[in-house]
């Protein structure tokens, strides 16, 4: 508790990175804590490792023990529970530069370290362990090496590495589209326009999300799920609404069919789906979103109609 092992990946030769990770992601009778892991993280140690045991989410224990709380984001977890300010100051600087500094050392070193102040400072019992205790894991083949070089030669957001996606595909497999429905909203404190708002995706759970379209609960929206998650107002949004811009400026949430279960993929988005860094100018939601277009009052893609299913 009172170390941090600091793994560089990028820099690590693969092998030997893989087979860490493996015993200590890999290993049932460790606690692994997270924030937001299961969305942001998990996707991107997958060039290494096909499956990691016992995670906590510690925003998935916010939400069990304040479900009537809106869910905030690290920084303002920090503020909320230990009364202090994590310093973000580092995250944007230029992590794919080495030697990394001090000052970046240092930061993610707290990154991590906080999670454990926090996890004491919530004080969890063996139930609510047990209800957001998850084991993950990637069907099929890892890709490995060959991912791993991908990602060496990837766009940096922050402290890793993301691979641009493929531009073979049809760009609308890039993105995780679910079917959802609205359960709560509330407005933003201090800002004109934003509401945060909690959508249910059946199988696929729930998203807490901030945005700025006119929705309600009850409506049935259609959700970009593989978004990685950030802050904003003090609050965490874990996606993004799929929303149709007017020739008056307005914007209109787009409503799936009222037949389409919950959680059901949006045609043609199909796994694996790369994270979308919405703070990266090159990114997959902005190489799509100049593809869809609306067409006698329906969503298509270079002139294909959306489907659900």
């Amino acid at each position: 508790r009172a170390e941090v092992f600091i793994w560089d990946l990028m820099h690590l030769e693969w092998n030997v990175a893989r087979e860490g990770l493996q015993r200590l992601l890999g290993s049932g009778s460790l606690l692994k804590l997270g924030f937001g892991f299961r969305a942001s993280d998990w996707p991107r140690l997958t060039p290494w490792i096909s499956a990691s045991r016992c995670v906590v989410d510690l925003d998935l224990l916010w939400l069990r023990l304040r479900p009537d709380e809106p869910l905030p984001g690290l920084r303002g977890l920090i503020a909320r529970v230990l009364s202090r300010r994590l310093d973000k100051a580092e995250q944007c600087s230029a992590w794919e530069v080495r030697p990394l500094s001090q000052s970046q050392l240092e930061y993610a070193a707290l990154d991590a370290h906080c999670l454990i102040q926090v996890w004491d400072a919530l004080a969890p019992t063996s139930a609510d362990i047990a209800a957001v205790c998850s084991d993950l894991e990637i069907k099929g083949e890892v890709e490995g090496a060959k991912a791993f070089e991908r990602d060496r030669g990837g766009i940096c957001a922050g402290d890793v590495a993301v691979p641009a996606p493929s531009m073979e595909a049809p760009l609308l497999r890039c993105l995780e589209l679910r079917v959802g429905v609205v359960i709560s909203v509330w407005d933003l404190p201090n800002t004109r326009h934003l509401c945060g708002c909690r959508v249910d995706l059946g199988p696929a759970g729930q998203r807490q999300l901030v945005q700025g379209g006119e929705i309600m609960n009850g409506q049935r929206v259609v959700v970009l799920c593989n978004v990685v998650p950030r802050e904003m107002h003090g609050v965490l949004s874990q996606g993004g609404l799929l929303v149709a811009y007017c020739q008056d400026s307005s914007r209109l949430v787009v409503t799936p069919s009222c037949t389409a279960p919950l959680g059901d993929l949006v045609k043609p988005s199909a796994p694996p789906w790369p994270a979308v860094d919405l703070d990266l100018a090159e990114n997959a939601w902005e190489r799509c979103r100049m593809t869809l277009a609306i067409q006698d009052g329906k969503v298509v893609a270079q002139g294909t109609p959306l489907a659900v299913g």
